[in-house]
């Protein structure tokens, strides 16, 4: 109607668009029939093919000239983010975003995706373009033709190595159809990270059986006596492996020798991986490393081999344990990840020259090194009565070790941290400060708890001895009789200079609460009554200061027994063990026991 004055008819019409379109006025395809076609709806309609299908055929449009169609997806190509993959029919082009979308849908959950339908699809090309662009989110890097393996796949196949390496061997077939991954794929996966030094494939090599794994096999069937029968299960285990017999040992012994080959040209190693290569444990390893004639240090995991980086590793230990040393009060050597032995050969080049300070003490079995920040604080948290041995019970202090540690006193005495007597002799510091506290109750507790320790060393000593005399059916051997000497020793040795302090201490406590009430010690033994004793508070007398005495006495009483007692107790031991009904040697032991009461 708008140009029916002007336009009379079709043809005049058909005129008018076609010049509109030439001059670009307008943009589409007029057809034949007079019909026409807008780009703008013809694009809006490959997009939501696109966008919801993720493809565009072309062959819906065939009414619209090629050209045209050309023009507008090459618009698509350039406005859109996503890119057009071409099929190889040439008239279908598919988005590569939903491509990559359903790559991952299927890769989520699935341990290979196959790509052999787009494969089919797409001109060579854009297959290669696809390949180029595949989405790594739930994609490994393995494929073999158009399978490619899913990190879901390479977990699960990562799982089955772990569960083989059990088991001793790897069977492809069967974890290829268990898995369902093609068993070529699975095969490039296996030996990508298994080497394949650490074993021997079967004849077909389907099969692979690992180093430690035969050697079990071997050094079974090498114990059996009877040559015949041994060269006949020999064969049977060939036979069963699918592995020519002469080929077993000679394969381990080469792929030793390139192992060994491989160590010698690194720096480190790491030694759990050797130890799966070679299919040995970590002592049969660390020989065949000595049996190479290598120099190497050993941390943790780590088997150093390189001379400069040993070295490294050394200055590198030495710096930890300086810096360590200053913070805290003592290195337990088994606490680090190296060999307690070289550790203690370093602190011993540190302490040779003058870089640490402190000592050795070793305590129910475990290496301690004592440092002089340590030894200050012991003496501290001991200062009510404390000797020098005492610190480090059982061991037996050098001159050198003794002189470490009274300078060390001397220090804490200078800066009037310690205040006391020292008794040479004994080596002994019992406190002033103790004794001049305000509050009695004080005074009793700090005397309790030194009875105490002494009382937890008696008990600790004595359960070794126990344990030993309550055996069952074993009869007591020539260590443990040494041990229950040692100990005896070690405890009477201690125990007379122990109550030679706490007695000192009595005294003086004593002395200092009476002075303090006005009362001599000869004035309150020799002039008062009972009834004026009441009301005088003497420390030797508190009835909490005889228990505790009486409590440590008893204990110097069992050892004292024992000493007198236990060869006896060995022999009626050894003699009721040898037989039973003996009952006159069951009934002699069971009474000397008793009286020091182990039973």
């Amino acid at each position: 109607d708008t140009f029916s004055e002007i336009i009379q008819n079709d043809l005049e019409l058909k005129l008018f668009i076609k010049t509109l379109i030439k001059l670009n006025i307008i943009e589409g395809y007029y057809s034949e029939l007079g019909f026409f076609y807008p780009s703008n709806q013809i694009k809006s309609n490959l997009l939501s093919d696109l966008n919801q299908k993720g493809i565009i055929k072309l062959g819906k449009f065939n009414f619209i000239h090629p050209q045209i169609l050309r023009d507008i997806i090459k618009d698509i190509r350039i406005t859109q983010k996503d890119r057009l993959l071409l099929g190889k029919n040439k008239i279908s082009y598919y988005s590569l975003k939903k491509i990559q979308e359903q790559i991952n849908r299927e890769a989520a959950k699935n341990s290979v995706v196959d790509l052999k339908t787009y494969r089919e699809r797409l001109t060579e090309e854009d297959f290669i373009n696809l390949i180029k662009n595949l989405p790594r989110d739930y994609l490994s890097n393995f494929h073999k033709g158009t399978q490619w393996l899913t990190n879901l796949g390479t977990l699960r196949i990562s799982n089955e190595i772990h569960s083989s390496k059990i088991f001793g061997f790897f069977d492809i077939l069967k974890i290829s159809k268990k898995l369902k991954i093609g068993s070529m794929l699975l095969y490039d996966v296996f030996i990508n990270i298994v080497d394949d030094r650490s074993g021997i494939w079967d004849k077909q090599s389907e099969v692979f059986y690992y180093s430690k794994y035969l050697t079990e096999k071997i050094e079974k069937l090498s114990s059996i006596p009877d040559d015949t029968e041994k060269g006949i299960q020999i064969d049977l285990l060939a036979k069963k492996l699918n592995i020519n017999k002469n080929h077993i040992e000679t394969k381990l012994d080469e792929n030793l020798k390139l192992i060994a080959q491989e160590i010698m040209t690194q720096d480190q190693i790491e030694i759990h991986e050797y130890l799966e290569k070679t299919g040995m444990d970590l002592e049969s390893f660390m020989n065949y490393i000595n049996d190479l004639g290598m120099i190497y240090f050993r941390k943790a995991d780590l088997l150093i081999l390189k001379e400069e980086k040993i070295e490294d590793a050394k200055n590198d230990i030495r710096f930890m344990l300086l810096d360590k040393s200053k913070s805290v009060d003592f290195l337990n050597l088994g606490n680090f990840d190296i060999k307690s032995n070289l550790i203690k050969d370093l602190m011993f080049e540190l302490l040779k020259d003058g870089k640490l300070i402190g000592l050795f003490y070793e305590n129910e079995g475990e290496i301690l090194f004592y440092t002089e920040r340590g030894i200050s604080n012991m003496m501290l948290e001991n200062s009510f009565l404390f000797s020098f041995t005492d610190l480090f019970y059982g061991k037996e202090l050098s001159p050198d070790e003794i002189g470490l540690i009274r300078n060390i006193f001397d220090d804490l005495v200078a800066r009037k941290k310690l205040r006391g007597n020292f008794d040479e002799e004994s080596l002994t510091f019992s406190s002033d400060e103790v004794l001049f506290a305000k509050d009695y109750n004080t005074v009793l507790f700090e005397f309790e708890k030194t009875v105490n320790s002494y009382i937890q060393t008696f008990e600790s000593e004595y359960k070794k001895i126990k344990r030993i005399f309550t055996k069952k059916e074993d009869t007591i051997i020539p260590q443990e009789i040494k041990l229950i000497q040692e100990i005896i020793d070690k405890i009477n040795g201690k125990y007379v200079w122990w109550r030679n302090g706490l007695d000192a201490f009595i005294r003086r406590a004593n002395e200092k609460l009476l002075k303090d009430q006005g009362v001599s010690v000869k004035k309150y033994k020799q002039m008062f009554s009972a009834e004026q004793k009441e009301e005088i508070k003497s420390f030797e007398e508190d009835p909490e200061v005889f228990d505790q005495l009486n409590n440590f006495n008893s204990w110097v009483r069992v050892f004292n027994k024992l000493e007198a007692k236990y060869p006896s107790i060995i022999f009626y031991q050894k003699r009721a063990t040898t037989n039973p009904d003996d009952s006159e040697s069951n009934d002699k032991l069971q009474e000397l026991l008793g009286e020091i009461f182990i039973i």
